[in-house]
């Protein structure tokens, strides 16, 4: 347990000086779970801009009591905790306004998100797997059509020398054996 009640009630205090491993390993764990800190207190607060400050407020929060993670557990779980402390900590400043959320609501939305991220997370990682046993063609359309470079399916058929209709169709193809894929464990067709 990461005394998460405890830690997410104390006061903010500068963080000591860190080596530039341990701020290397934080920004790594952040970067794997920004979104999902995003995501979360993007759906337990209304207004965008209060939403950014508890994501701010929760990221400094999180660096000044990085001490108390426990190498090898669960970052993202951690991180989520405690940016549902912040939210909490936010409401009951913001009480005196007048459409605020319950806390049992900002749980139970909290407990939704956390399964949805869970999913989404277990489907990215099939889809990445299923990817990886496509044949090559399929993988280097893929590549032109969505990769980082892509720019549009008309450019790719281009660079893959194919018509664009064939293209179009392949695409379908290889998005159908992906659901397949992923849908059933194994990679279909």
């Amino acid at each position: 347990m990461h005394r998460l009640t405890s830690l997410a009630n104390e006061s903010p205090r500068p963080a000591p000086d860190r080596p530039a491993g341990q701020i290397a390993a934080f920004n790594r764990l952040l970067a794997g779970c920004e979104s999902d800190l995003m995501t979360l207190v993007y759906a337990l607060l209304p207004h965008w801009p209060d939403a950014e400050d508890v994501v701010q407020r929760t990221r400094v929060v999180l660096w000044q009591k990085f001490d108390s993670f426990e190498p090898g557990s669960n970052f993202r779980s951690w991180a989520m905790q405690v940016a549902r402390f912040e939210v909490k900590n936010f409401r009951r400043r913001q009480q005196s306004d007048r459409l605020m959320f319950s806390d049992d609501l900002v749980d139970t939305l909290a407990e939704v998100n956390s399964t949805l991220t869970e999913d989404l997370e277990w489907r990215r990682e099939r889809l990445q797997e299923c990817i990886k046993q496509l044949r090559e063609s399929d993988r280097r359309i893929l590549q032109h059509c969505y990769g980082p470079t892509a720019t549009t399916i008309r450019n790719a058929a281009e660079l893959l020398s194919r018509p664009v209709n064939t293209l179009y169709k392949a695409l379908n193809r290889i998005r159908r054996t992906l659901q397949e894929c992923v849908s059933s464990n194994g990679l279909a067709g």
